[in-house]
This record gives structure tokens, sequence and C-alpha cells, in this order.
């Protein structure tokens, strides 16, 4: 039998008596770790910009530099997905609402 236990000090659920511990994410922490992630991409990007910006242009600069644009476009990525499935989220609640809600006040 199986059954799900919390740690103290962080609410990460695994099963108990199933062997090796399997950390189990739920999809909302995996979603905040990884806008974690991006965040801190995004200081490293900003920090990044200021050697150039301070005449320092030496050859592996620059291909740090490719690297920090290429996770840039990975963050856009992601940020663009969530944006849209926001905004197909909020137009089903409005159509389902118009549907499904109030009948017209005057109609």
């Amino acid at each position: 039998m199986t059954k799900e236990c919390y740690h103290i000090g962080g609410a990460r659920p695994h099963k108990v008596g199933s062997g090796p511990q399997a950390w189990k994410l739920t999809p909302m922490e995996k979603s905040k770790r990884f806008e974690r992630i991006e965040a801190v991409l995004i200081m490293v990007a900003l920090v990044s910009l200021w050697p150039i910006l301070l005449g320092y242009h030496a050859l592996w600069y620059r291909a740090w530099l490719v690297a920090v644009l290429g996770f840039m476009v990975w963050v856009t990525v992601r940020r663009m997905g969530r944006i849209r499935a926001g905004a197909d989220e909020a137009k089903r609640k409005r159509d389902e609402q118009e549907r499904g809600g109030r009948p017209p006040f005057l109609g």
C-alpha cells in the first residue's frame, strides 16, 4: 500500500514504500521551477551585456553571448507558449460563460 508523504520544509509528495524515492512534482511546481530558471537566465543575460559595454571583446566571450542568445530564445518560446495557453484558457472560459451564463437582460 502506498500513500502520499510530505517532508517538513518542502511539500514534495512521493510514494512511501515504492522503492527508491522518486520525487513527483505537480505540473504547477514544475512550471514555477521553470519560471525561476527563466528569471535567473534573464538576469545572467543582463549581467553578460556589461563587459561588451565596457569594451571587452574576447573570442570566448562572444561565444558566451551566442549561448546566452540561445537561452533567451528558449525563454521567449516558453513564455509565448504560456501566454498563448493563458489566452486560450481565457477565451474558453468566456465562451463557456456566454453559452451557459445568465440570459440577456432585455433580450
